[in-house]
């Protein structure tokens, strides 16, 4: 005799996993990283779950270097709430310079952008070497929707003074060093901590 069907039910193979501290608070913590994606038809900027390889930017110095937009695509619906972290690693060649972003949390449908929440991170003067630019931003109760983006959008400032000075912030997840990333203390990953709601009942 067969089982009945309610227990050939197959319920995925995903497995929650969460410490008191996230059960007690109803939130958790997902590691994200921001990366960069390139084959033959496209090149975006995404961030994800996984370790990825991807590569440092570098540019001269001016007001606003570049606007970034990392992307993830959300597959099952979740809330999200709480105090976002953002660690991004920089380098600046020259002592008298720094730089800095803002940070736009956002949701993207395709074709609208709608920012969340909005924040800065700190101001960075490494000095000819490598450091990291941090923001802790609040991220009011939302609803994201299978099917929908997330969205976080770096706008990537700089400060030269009188100089043209070269100054880069990588991406990479699996910390790889080269010629333009060659820190060997401050890693080439730049992470997320996306602050997530978590239900019990």
């Amino acid at each position: 005799m067969g089982f009945p069907s309610v227990y050939r039910k197959n319920q995925g193979n995903a497995v929650a996993s969460y410490d008191y501290f996230d059960l007690a608070s109803g939130a958790g913590i997902y590691e994200l990283y921001l990366g960069f994606a390139t084959n033959y038809i496209i090149s975006d900027y995404r961030f994800n779950s996984s370790i990825i390889y991807t590569q440092a930017t570098s540019a001269d110095a001016t007001t606003l270097l570049g606007s970034y937009d990392f992307d993830l695509m959300i597959n099952k619906a979740m809330t999200i709430r709480g105090r976002m972290i953002i660690s991004i690693p920089v380098f600046i060649a020259e002592a008298s310079s720094s730089t800095w972003f803002t940070v736009n949390v956002q949701t993207w449908d395709g074709t609208t952008e709608t920012t969340i929440a909005t924040g800065g991170t700190t101001h960075a003067n490494p000095s000819n070497t490598y450091a990291r630019s941090l923001g802790d931003i609040t991220i009011p109760t939302t609803r994201l929707k299978a099917g929908q983006y997330l969205r976080i959008n770096l706008l990537w400032y700089g400060n030269g003074g009188d100089n043209s000075v070269v100054m880069r912030f990588a991406h990479d997840p699996s910390q790889s060093t080269d010629a333009i990333w060659a820190s060997t203390t401050v890693s080439s990953d730049a992470i997320v901590y996306l602050p997530v709601q978590i239900y019990t009942e």
